[in-house]
């Protein structure tokens, strides 16, 4: 019997070779490490999304999404041939004390699942009476992740956020099919 089971997994790791389909059940997901860049409560994003940066011009324009003057040079140290930087919008809070907490991200052959937590005030803590746009940068590294991927975040009572495929938009929606 072991030597089945073996059989079999040698099949569904060559399913794209030899034919045998391989399941949702036999790709498991694999952790993948991350660096938190920044994190905070003002972003110009507006309406929830993500921004995947792979170049300069793209960190460049997520780093004018947020109100981290210091983040330009934070994104100036991080080597974008060997990393992505993944920016995570919210969208409009009701008041001030929310922010976005990067948990876990998760790869498989062509998804990138990252896990976040909206974190949001508690009773007793004072706010202010404002819109908050929170937001989470982090840097990923690009030799853990798929070539195309489909990236979909979600909250960590596994609900969708927000859903990226690859050339279209996000938002809470799905994807708007917008460049």
């Amino acid at each position: 019997m072991p030597h089945r089971r073996c059989l079999l997994a040698c099949l569904a790791v060559l399913g794209g070779l030899v034919g045998v389909p391989v399941t949702e059940a036999q790709v498991a997901m694999h952790a993948v490490a991350f660096v938190d860049l920044a994190g905070g409560e003002s972003s110009t994003a507006g309406a929830p999304r993500l921004h995947v940066a792979s170049n300069a011009k793209q960190a460049a324009e997520l780093a004018k999404r947020v109100d981290r003057p210091d983040l330009t040079a934070r994104l100036a140290k991080v080597d974008l041939r060997r990393c992505k930087v993944i920016g995570i919008f919210a969208g409009p809070m009701p008041s001030s004390g929310h922010r976005l907490e990067v948990k876990d991200v998760q790869v498989d052959r062509d998804t990138v699942r990252i896990t976040v937590a909206l974190i949001r005030p508690s009773p007793e803590q004072m706010v202010s009476d404002v819109i908050s746009y929170p937001y989470a940068i982090v840097a990923l590294p690009r030799s853990a992740l798929p070539r195309h991927a489909t990236w979909c975040i979600v909250g960590t009572e596994d609900e969708p956020l927000v859903r990226k495929l690859p050339g279209q938009s996000c938002s809470l929606n799905g994807p708007s099919g917008a460049p």
